[in-house]
């Protein structure tokens, strides 16, 4: 299995529905070698189920469901989301956010085309909360790179990316590497636990990190169901400061960078 598409979620079933929708439009039996799709739902008790159920028998790629016995918070469904997941890749998707047209072939392709891929981190359209217009672009990458990127070190990859971290369905990773990170559960409970993983991947596992220009995602504005529950690691010295520490041989603006992208 090449790609997984991890998405975790809770109480969104209307939004998941759209979602499943994006992504049954442009797959085929030809993918099913190649993709599948894995849902944890963190005990919701609205349709998911049901919703799932029901692509599960339409979709022609495998839809891996993980119904947990009770709410985990937001980071252990993460983190659940990739464990349930086989791919030698994985695309964490917000659960409210969709697939741009011809996004799954492109990514594919970028895999193929870079053997040494690490971390990806991916372009978006900013959409209003229908997804009835386009919002003005708000990525930093977007605006300083029109082409794929290819980040020469840790260094200027951390410099480049930490804005764009907290924005789940921008992330691609190699699964195997995101398993051997240890020392996360400081931060479960932040609802950036996925930060740290791929800070450290970034820090200690050998591979490509790259921008990929073209926006394969499509970011769902003011939606952030979460939000009031959120302890922000820039209000709590120790965490961030722990967060921040995976960056001590970087400039001194990647961690003003990070604290921009977990109190946005």
């Amino acid at each position: 299995m090449r790609l997984s598409i991890c998405i975790p979620t809770y109480n969104r079933a209307v939004f998941l529905d759209e979602l499943l929708a994006s992504i049954a439009s442009q797959v085929s039996i030809e993918h099913t070698p190649l993709l599948e799709v894995c849902v944890s739902d963190n005990a919701s008790t609205d349709d998911t189920a049901a919703v799932v159920a029901r692509w599960q028998s339409h979709l022609p790629v495998n839809l891996v469901y993980h119904k947990n016995s009770e709410n985990l918070g937001a980071d252990r469904n993460y983190l659940q989301a990739v464990a349930i997941a086989s791919g030698d890749f994985c695309w964490l998707m917000g659960s409210d956010d969709r697939l741009e047209p011809g996004a799954i072939d492109v990514l594919l392709a970028r895999i193929d085309d870079n053997s040494d891929l690490n971390v990806a981190i991916l372009s978006r359209n900013y959409y209003d909360c229908s997804f009835g217009s386009l919002l003005p672009i708000r990525q930093p990458l977007r605006r300083a790179f029109t082409n794929d990127v290819r980040f020469s070190g840790a260094r200027q990859a951390i410099d480049h990316i930490t804005y764009e971290l907290g924005y789940l369905s921008v992330l691609v990773f190699r699964r195997a590497c995101w398993l051997q990170v240890a020392g996360h559960e400081e931060f479960i409970g932040s609802a950036y636990v996925h930060v740290y993983k791929l800070l450290a991947m970034i820090r200690d596992c050998s591979g490509a990190v790259m921008y990929l220009s073209r926006p394969l995602v499509g970011w769902r504005a003011n939606n952030d169901s979460f939000l009031n529950e959120l302890k922000y690691l820039a209000g709590s010295g120790s965490t961030f400061s722990a967060m921040t520490g995976l960056l001590h041989d970087s400039s001194a603006q990647a961690p003003q960078s990070i604290g921009a992208s977990l109190t946005r």
